[in-house]
C-alpha cells in the first residue's frame, strides 16, 4: 500500500480534530446526491420539492418561483375574463331597420297616482306597454318599479326613499339608462341625474317614442320630421345635457359675458329654424309631384291592409279583370 492509503486506514482515535473534519467533508463528497422528485399534474406543470414550478416546452425545463406560479393562473383568469366580457359586449348589438342599435341596461320606473279613475290602465300594465315600447327602441330592460303617490313630486317627480331604492338597484344590476312612464320637466330630469350620477342616462316615455320613430324613419320627409320634433323637445330641457355652465370670459370691457347654456340654445334655435325651411321645401317638392301626377288622365288607386294574404287575393281578381 501506499503512504497515503495507509494514513487514511490509521485508526480514528490517533488522528486530530481536523483530521476528522476533513474525513467528514470527504464522505460527504463521496455521497450521492438525492434526485429531486417531480409531479407532474394535468397541466404539464411539475412541482419541485423545493415549493417551485417547472414548465417543460420544447424539452427545455424552465424553473418556476412560488410567487411566479402563483401570479401566472391569476392572469389566465384575468385574460379569459376579459375575453368573456368582449364576448357579452358584442351580443348586446341589436339589428333594427339594417342598424346595429346598443342594447343598453335600462330599469323602468312609474307612479301610480291615487286621483287616477279606476276605468284607466293599471301602473302594470303601462309598466308591461312601456316594456315593449324598451324593446322596440332596442334596449334592455332589466327590471321595474313603481311608487303610489297623490301627486308626483316637483323636484324628482317620486319620494326621496324610491330615489334611493333605484340609486342601490342601478349600482346592483350596472344599469345605463333610466326610463319613467310619463313626462319629466327639465328640472325633474336634472334633479334625477344629480342623484343617480352622471355615467346614467334618464328618460321619460316621450323621448321613448321621438327615439323609435328616429329608427323607422325611412324617407328624407319623415327623418326632417323627427329630428325637428327632437330638437323641440330637447330646447326648453338642454339644461339637463350640460354640467359647464359657467360664463364665457368676454374682453376686459364687456365683462363676464353669456353663459354657455344660452349660447347652446341659440344655436339649437338656428338648428329648428333651418329643418323647418328645409321641411317645407320637401313638402313644396311634394305638391309640385303630387300635381303633376293628377294632371295625367290615369286613376291611381292604392290597396291597404294588415294582411298581405287579403291584399293579394283582392288584387288578383282586379289584374285579370
Amino acid at each position: 500500500q501506499s503512504h497515503a492509503s495507509y494514513r487514511w486506514s490509521q485508526p480514528r482515535h490517533r488522528r486530530g480534530g481536523v483530521v476528522r473534519a476533513l474525513d467528514e467533508r470527504l464522505l460527504e463528497a463521496l455521497t450521492p446526491a438525492p434526485a429531486e422528485t417531480e409531479v407532474e399534474d394535468e397541466s404539464g406543470v411539475g412541482e419541485i420539492e423545493d415549493g417551485g414550478e417547472r414548465e417543460g416546452r420544447d424539452g427545455v425545463a424552465n424553473i418556476v418561483g412560488p410567487s411566479e406560479a402563483h401570479e401566472q393562473p391569476k392572469s389566465r383568469r384575468r385574460q379569459q375574463q376579459e375575453e368573456e366580457d368582449a364576448a357579452a359586449e358584442r351580443t348586446r348589438f341589436k339589428l333594427i331597420n339594417g342598424k346595429e342599435i346598443f342594447q343598453e341596461k335600462t330599469y323602468l320606473v312609474g307612479v301610480e297616482c291615487k286621483k287616477a279613475a279606476s276605468d284607466n290602465f293599471s301602473i302594470e300594465e303601462s309598466l308591461k306597454e312601456l316594456e315593449q315600447l324598451a324593446d322596440t327602441a332596442g334596449l334592455m330592460v332589466l327590471g321595474s318599479t313603481y311608487q303610489k303617490l297623490s301627486s308626483p313630486n316637483p323636484r324628482t317627480y317620486i319620494g326621496s326613499g324610491k330615489v334611493a331604492e333605484i340609486r342601490s338597484a342601478v349600482q346592483a344590476l350596472d344599469i345605463e339608462t333610466i326610463i319613467f312612464d310619463d313626462e319629466l320637466s327639465a328640472g325633474q330630469l336634472r334633479n334625477l341625474e344629480k342623484s343617480f350620477g352622471g355615467g346614467v342616462r334618464v328618460c321619460d316615455r316621450t323621448a321613448l317614442i321621438l327615439d323609435i320613430f328616429n329608427q323607422r324613419a325611412a324617407t328624407h320627409e319623415a327623418a326632417l320630421q323627427v329630428t325637428l320634433a327632437q330638437m323641440e323637445y330637447q330646447l326648453p330641457r338642454l339644461t339637463k345635457l350640460w354640467t359647464h355652465l359657467e360664463r364665457q370670459s368676454g374682453g376686459q370691457v364687456k365683462g363676464m359675458g353669456e353663459k354657455q347654456i344660452e349660447v347652446d340654445k341659440r344655436i339649437l334655435r338656428t338648428q329648428i329654424s333651418t329643418l323647418r325651411k328645409e321641411l317645407e321645401s320637401v313638402r313644396k317638392h311634394r305638391k309640385l309631384y303630387r300635381n303633376r301626377r293628377r294632371s295625367v288622365p290615369i286613376p291611381v288607386v292604392s290597396l291597404g291592409g294588415i294582411y298581405k294574404c287579403w291584399k293579394k287575393y283582392t288584387l288578383e281578381p282586379l289584374n285579370w279583370s
